[in-house]
């Protein structure tokens, strides 16, 4: 009965991790690192541009984009050193490095910013 009782905890505990929001964020996290841009007079077209050289390369991918408040978050492979320059150097061929600034704000602070900036529009 108590091997029972045991087996039953066990299975218990899984499905309430395994059922957890924190969990769940975690295991659908990309497997790469990001890099938050903030660019100066970002268009759609541009967002675009960059976008689809991103996918072409396979070194990285647009996760995220907001027009209005000029924000790009850039997945680049975390197994390949050189992809986040690689990454970087795309975003420079569309907009000129002057208008560029890395920023560390994460995901998160990218769409707050975005919501900020629609609010004010």
């Amino acid at each position: 009965m108590t091997r029972s009782l045991h087996h039953v905890l066990a299975i218990l505990v899984l499905a309430i991790s395994y059922s957890t929001p924190t969990l769940k964020a975690q295991a659908q996290r990309p497997a790469g690192d990001e890099m938050v841009l903030l660019v100066k007079g970002l268009t759609s077209d541009t967002r675009d541009a960059i976008a689809n050289d991103l996918r072409q390369s396979g070194e990285g991918k647009l996760v995220y984009a907001c027009v209005p408040a000029g924000i790009l978050v850039i997945e680049y492979s975390a197994s390949n050193g050189e992809a986040r320059q690689h990454a970087l150097a795309t975003a420079k061929r569309h907009v000129a490095a002057k208008d560029i600034q890395e920023h560390g704000i994460g995901r998160q602070g990218a769409e707050t910013r975005c919501a900020q900036a629609r609010a004010q529009r």
